[in-house]
């Protein structure tokens, strides 16, 4: 498995590139509207294990877990190559990196901040071969952050967490971040994508 050199609709490793919600193989900037989400379905359920009355939950009809919803549940939590903006645009082998292909850069890197082209990021360089490569981060929000979209949902055995298919996990690359790791965001949020090419 590699990586590739820049990101998802970039030219050169310096761009930021193209932004995504999770599943969604068209570009997104500025998403966060979960209205517009290509798999809400407008439905929502009340979460059972909150004293919240106005707590609601949306469904969705694809990666939904819900045992709650028989319709909708399909139990995926691993984007299908059709839901892979990586692999529709560039096709072949290349796709979206898993929650553990992430893990697995940023535990077995070192990683600094560094300035190419102009742009602010990170150089990810592997203690095993040595080679790196550079992650930007666009100054979206006032802040400097990226989050880099992995094909993961987020999933867990506690189901007091009833909305965990709400949330995909990625890695959050952040202006003097240098305690790395991966986080859960929602999956309509936009994301940033490197692909991998197996």
């Amino acid at each position: 498995m590699k990586w590739a050199s820049c990101n998802l609709g970039a030219s050169k490793p310096s761009e930021v590139g193209d932004f995504y919600a999770w599943g969604e193989t068209t570009p997104k900037k500025n998403g966060f509207n979960l209205e517009n989400y290509k798999f809400y379905t407008g439905r929502t359920f009340r979460h059972p294990y909150t004293p919240n009355p106005n707590y609601f939950v949306p469904i969705f009809s694809k990666y939904n877990l819900y045992p709650e919803d028989d319709v909708c549940t399909d139990n995926k939590t691993t984007l299908d190559p059709e839901d892979d903006a990586a692999h529709v645009k560039l096709g072949g082998r290349w796709r979206i990196p898993t929650r553990k292909e992430w893990s697995e850069l940023w535990k077995n890197c070192t990683y600094t901040e560094e300035i190419l082209d102009g742009q602010r990021g990170f150089v990810f360089k592997s203690s095993k071969n040595g080679n790196t490569i550079f992650l930007p981060i666009d100054k979206a929000y006032g802040d400097w952050e990226t989050y880099y979209m992995s094909s993961s949902l987020y999933t867990t055995d506690n189901f007091q967490f009833v909305e965990k298919h709400e949330y995909v996990w990625c890695m959050p690359i952040i202006h003097g971040d240098y305690d790395m790791g991966e986080i859960r965001e929602p999956r309509f949020f936009d994301f940033t994508i490197r692909p991998v090419c197996d």
